[in-house]
């Protein structure tokens, strides 16, 4: 049990409280000017150690730039320019105004107060909050606070509707139609299939298979070779019948055959060349990923259906970005359930209005 007693300073009686922390190691802590303060203390620790919610003061030491440069070393599953992302935001923002902050001091007053001063744009406030959140629920979940300060902070600023645009198939020949050799290939492979460019990139030959009409996608191109794909598991996705001449005859070049095709950029190289002449001047190169969705839903594909063909970590995620294009489907959905209705009981003496 803790133990209370009365000591003397130039200002006055002071009171401390002694008490072992759970591994049975002795601490104390004084200061209090009255011995109800320092009662109160140690029943809190008594109930704390009782709980299994004690925490050792001397942990909340630990500074959030100590602790902020773990947790960047400690970020193996991610991919580099990822990581590069992380560490940019906790070393232009975080560590300018918490470094030295003892990771126990922090409060959702610090963190309201900070995001306030970020004066960039949304997604680099809200990318910044994110980092300081996920270095404090380390610090949570390794028993140095009980609460994460940064949860809920309340003037995060909105993130602006992304704009995306879905082509129609007129819009994808028009642009073919402007596109030189293999690139005719490659936009079709990202309207219809989805497939990220990287990942186009990274495709072999023996992931072709045009008799059973799939794609194998196990990797993407990165600056350094090649890795996962970005939810780190291979996916197979269909290839549609008017595609498979022109897939054949990139199957039989062999290796990799489109490594060598550079990124497609917006302001100068194949892609500008191609989407300038077709007249559709600010397409991304993603908006024809967007475009393999907006397809796929319309044919009538399941979430599920359209996470696997897209490589979405999750179906969550899936519905996050294209919700609306399944709400817009809705009535289709309705009609297409008419006809067929009406199909099967065509002639039968069933099946009548109420």
């Amino acid at each position: 049990m803790a133990t209370i007693e009365p000591y003397q300073t130039k200002a006055g009686k002071r009171w401390r409280v002694r008490y072992r922390k759970p591994d049975r190691s002795q601490t104390d802590k004084r200061g209090f000017k009255t011995k109800r303060d320092a009662q109160l203390f140690a029943a809190t620790v008594e109930t704390s150690k009782a709980t299994g919610t004690y925490i050792d003061p001397t942990a909340g030491r630990v500074t959030i730039g100590e602790l902020g440069e773990q947790w960047l070393r400690h970020r193996t599953n991610v991919r580099p320019q990822t990581k590069t992302v992380y560490r940019t935001a906790f070393h232009t923002h975080i560590t300018q105004a918490f470094a030295t902050t003892p990771v126990a001091a922090i409060t959702p007053a610090d963190i309201r107060d900070w995001v306030a001063t970020i004066n960039r744009g949304p997604q680099t406030v809200r990318r910044a909050h994110f980092v300081l959140h996920a270095i404090l629920e380390t610090a949570k979940t390794d028993g140095v606070i009980h609460k994460n300060p940064a949860d809920n902070t309340p003037n995060l600023p909105k993130l602006p509707p992304k704009r995306r645009i879905y082509l129609t198939h007129a819009d994808i020949e028009n642009i073919c139609a402007h596109a030189p050799g293999e690139y005719r290939t490659i936009i079709y492979i990202a309207s219809y299939i989805g497939l990220r460019f990287g990942e186009i990139k990274a495709l072999k030959s023996q992931n072709i298979d045009t008799k059973a009409g799939t794609i194998l996608v196990e990797e993407t191109a990165t600056k350094n070779g090649f890795g996962p794909t970005k939810a780190g598991e291979p996916r197979t996705v269909g290839i549609p019948g008017f595609m498979l001449p022109e897939l054949r005859e990139m199957k039989l070049k062999g290796g990799r055959p489109f490594y060598q095709t550079p990124y497609p950029k917006t302001v100068e190289g194949w892609w500008h060349r191609t989407i300038t002449r077709a007249g559709h001047a600010r397409l991304r190169f993603h908006d024809l990923r967007h475009t393999a969705a907006s397809i796929a839903i319309a044919s009538g594909a399941s979430v599920k259906v359209v996470q696997n063909m897209l490589g979405h970590a999750s179906a969550t995620m899936t519905l996050d970005v294209y919700a609306a294009l399944w709400e817009e489907d809705v009535t289709k959905t309705a009609e297409r359930i008419d006809a067929m209705r009406s199909r099967e009981l065509c002639g039968q003496n069933v099946g009548k209005s109420l």
